[in-house]
């Protein structure tokens, strides 16, 4: 599951790797890390962009490769007390780390501001798989 070459991940963009969000703590209990996938020595986390050239070039059956996953849909990278990257696990279908929705943004109090930060911040990735634009996401 490590990989050597993400150890340098940094906030801003890695010439021809791609970009991840900025680290947050991991705030769960050892028993929930377990549940999720996450490594039990896991202090913070941070969402690893997929690369959006690669996401309509990869089929299905090469999405249960998890690192295709992880290039093409996206995942997320995990780092111990000491900086160190203890795990990384992509976004696919299966067991561990669940999210519910999508929710439409505008559905939520305080929306736009919240909208408009995350714009800002550069947090927003262009949806780029043809499945989710035609699902409208």
């Amino acid at each position: 599951m490590f990989s050597p070459a993400l150890e340098d991940l940094t906030l801003d963009h890695v010439p021809g790797q791609g970009r991840i969000s900025p680290r947050a703590s991991v705030t769960l209990s050892k028993t929930d890390k377990r549940i999720a996938s996450i490594p039990v020595e896991a202090e913070s986390f941070a969402f690893i962009y997929p690369r959006p050239d690669v996401a309509d070039a990869v089929s299905p059956e090469e999405l249960q490769n998890p690192k295709m996953a992880l290039i093409a849909i996206g995942g997320f990278a995990y780092w111990d007390a000491n900086g160190n990257v203890c795990g990384v696990n992509s976004i696919g279908s299966g067991f561990g780390l669940n999210f519910n929705g999508p929710y439409l943004l505008r559905s939520q109090p305080g929306c736009r501001l919240l909208r408009s930060q995350l714009y800002a911040a550069g947090r927003v990735a262009r949806i780029t798989m043809r499945e989710l634009v035609a699902s409208g996401v």
